[in-house]
């Protein structure tokens, strides 16, 4: 795959711990995959759209960064603080 090339002022931001790291989140109901593995950055200043169809687990990934679902697996930190164990 070939992904863009990340700009120096967001690789500063990294390691500061300025961003919203998510790593291999998953969320099942039973044998149902709402969410497969999903990894992203989003970083401080940029505008951040998440699209898919219905049904693609864009509003259950934001639940579950939310707290409003528990996650299956994974985990996501903003600013360097893990949101699933500091939800506050």
């Amino acid at each position: 795959m070939n992904y863009e090339k990340i700009p120096e002022h967001c690789l500063r931001m990294e390691k500061e711990n300025k961003f919203l790291e998510i790593k291999n989140l998953r969320k099942t109901f039973g044998k149902f995959v709402a969410v497969h593995g999903l990894n992203l950055n989003m970083y401080m200043g940029q505008i951040f759209a998440l699209l898919g169809h219905n049904g693609a687990g864009k509003t259950t990934t934001i639940n579950c960064l939310t707290g409003m679902l528990g996650k299956s697996s994974g985990a996501a930190e903003v600013l360097g603080i893990d949101v699933f164990n500091n939800p506050s």
